[in-house]
């Protein structure tokens, strides 16, 4: 059965200004709320996953770059 899962990730290192920075999130993020703090990014998930590590492994990939 599938749950809500609530979570933020904090990420470091992209740059805000960047062409492709909002593409990076558009796509399998649909469900954060992005915003900026202290130099740094703020995700706010609310994903649907079987446990929470599956929704926060979920999320790591949509949002890691690619490499």
């Amino acid at each position: 059965m599938m749950k809500l899962h609530e979570f933020t990730l904090i990420a470091s290192g992209l740059d805000p200004e960047a062409e492709d920075f909002e593409d990076r999130f558009e796509t399998g993020c649909d469900d954060a709320t992005l915003s900026f703090q202290k130099g740094v990014i703020i995700l706010e998930f609310s994903r649907e996953a079987v446990s929470f590590s599956k929704a926060v492994a979920s999320a790591w990939t949509s949002a890691a770059p690619a490499p």
